[in-house]
C-alpha cells in the first residue's frame, strides 16, 4: 500500500477510507497526526476525538501541543481540554467517552476520526478492557508514594504473576498491579478473565499510524519545543507549580514539564532544561513507534 504524504495537501481517500466507519490514525508524538487527522476530517465530513492521555488536561494546551482554537472551531473536536490535572482519570474512563463521542459522532451521519499517540487507549477501546472496580483514593495515594522497588517486593506476595511479568522500571503498571490487588482482593489476572468490548463487532474500524522517518520526526519535535516555548510553555510550568498540580501524578506524565519545573525550582539551567525536554520527547516518540509497530494492529500510511 503507497505511504501518504503527510505534508501534502489532499489526501488520497478512496480505497483506504471510505470504507471505514470509524478512522484510527495513530503515531508518535509530533509525527503530524492532527494536521492529518483535519485534513481527512475536511474531506469526510468528520469529527475528530482526541484518543491522547495529555491532552485531554485543561491546563496544558501548549505543552501537549493541542490543537488551536481555530481548528477546534472550524471542525468539532471532543475529549480534548474537559479535564483537570486533578481529578482521576483511567483507560477505561476514556473507552466509555470515546465510545459515547464516537455513538453521537454516527448518528449524526458524520466520520468519527480518532487521532493520538496514546496505545494503551486505542488497545482499550479496540480489543476491549478487563472491568475493574474503582481502586480506593486511600490505596491510590499510599502506593503512589512507595517506591518501585518496595511494589515490586508487594506483588511477589499478593499478585505473583503480575510480579514476573513486569519489569522493575515499568512504573505506572507495577502501581496499577499493586493497587488493584490491596483494592479489589483479587490480582490482575482475575479481572482479565472477563474483557469488556466497548464497540460493536458490526462497525467497519480503520486503524492506521503515522510513520514519518525519525530523522524527520526528531528534528520536527526539537523545533516543535522551541516553538512551545514562544509561545508560553514556561508560564504553563509555573502555573502547574503556583497551583501545586505538579504533585499530581498526572502531571509527572506531561513530557517536558518536570523538566521546565527543576528550571524554575532553580535545579537546573533553562537551556539545561529545553535541551532534556528535547531528549525526553525523542525518547517517548521511539517508544510509542515501537509500541504501535510490534502491535501490528495499525497499517502505516
Amino acid at each position: 500500500m503507497p505511504a501518504i504524504n503527510i505534508m501534502t495537501q489532499s489526501i488520497d481517500k478512496q480505497s483506504l477510507f471510505e470504507t471505514c466507519d470509524v478512522i484510527c490514525i495513530a503515531g508518535a508524538t509530533a509525527s503530524g497526526k492532527s494536521d492529518f487527522a483535519l485534513k481527512l476530517a475536511h474531506q469526510m465530513n468528520g469529527v475528530i476525538i482526541n484518543a491522547d492521555s495529555c491532552q485531554i488536561y485543561q491546563e496544558l494546551s501548549i505543552l501537549t501541543a493541542r490543537p488551536t482554537i481555530s481548528d477546534m472551531q472550524n471542525i468539532p473536536h471532543y475529549l480534548y481540554g474537559f479535564l483537570s490535572l486533578c481529578n482521576p482519570y483511567n483507560v477505561q474512563k476514556w473507552c466509555f467517552d470515546a465510545k459515547n463521542a464516537i455513538q453521537d459522532t454516527l448518528a449524526l451521519g458524520k466520520r468519527p476520526i480518532l487521532v493520538g499517540g496514546t496505545g494503551l487507549y486505542f488497545h482499550g477501546l479496540l480489543n476491549g478492557l478487563a472491568h475493574i472496580p474503582d481502586i480506593s483514593d486511600d490505596i491510590r495515594h499510599d502506593v503512589r508514594q512507595m517506591p518501585n522497588d518496595k511494589i515490586y517486593d508487594m506483588l511477589r506476595i499478593y499478585d505473583p504473576v503480575s510480579h514476573q511479568k513486569l519489569h522493575l522500571n515499568d512504573t505506572q503498571r507495577l502501581q496499577r498491579a499493586l493497587e488493584v490487588v490491596l483494592s479489589t482482593k483479587h490480582p490482575m489476572e482475575y479481572w482479565h478473565k472477563n474483557t469488556q468490548k466497548f464497540l460493536p463487532d458490526t462497525l467497519k474500524i480503520g486503524t492506521f499510524m503515522l510513520m514519518p522517518p525519525r530523522d524527520w520526526l526528531y528534528d520536527r519535535i526539537n523545533r516543535r519545543f522551541d516553538m512551545m516555548m514562544r509561545q508560553g510553555a514556561l508560564h504553563e510550568a509555573e502555573y502547574i507549580i503556583k497551583n501545586k498540580l505538579d504533585t499530581h501524578s498526572n502531571a509527572r506524565n506531561i513530557v517536558g514539564l518536570s523538566e521546565l519545573i527543576d528550571y524554575l525550582n532553580g535545579h537546573i539551567s533553562l537551556n539545561d532544561a529545553v535541551e532534556s525536554a528535547k531528549q525526553s520527547s525523542r525518547n517517548y516518540a521511539k517508544r510509542q513507534m515501537t509500541w504501535f509497530r510490534n502491535k501490528g494492529q495499525f497499517t502505516p500510511i
